[in-house]
């Protein structure tokens, strides 16, 4: 799951595709639609791990689900270890 971030990174880059935003949250969701709770953390570990920025786009594409999927509660835990996290760099 974690090269569907890297696949979608360079096909974008290498076709100069606009429009892309539809079309990357279109191919990550789908490559995850069946994804178990293991082959998520697998790809966000991996990702975070390699520093690699080419799987910035689909991490967004999870966060934003995360997000529309939250509870108003969910959504104030986030943001208070997100403010949290960033004071701390």
């Amino acid at each position: 799951y974690f090269f569907v971030f890297r696949i979608v990174f360079n096909f974008i880059l290498h076709n100069k595709i606009e429009r892309t935003d539809l079309m990357i949250r279109q191919h990550v969701l789908s490559n995850f639609k069946n994804a178990e709770a293991k082959d998520f953390k697998d790809s966000i570990c991996m990702s975070i791990k390699d520093g690699d920025e080419e799987a910035l786009p689909g991490l967004g594409v999870l966060f934003e689900c995360l997000w529309k999927n939250s509870s108003d509660k969910d959504k104030e835990n986030i943001l208070n270890i997100l403010v949290s996290a960033t004071k701390k760099l």
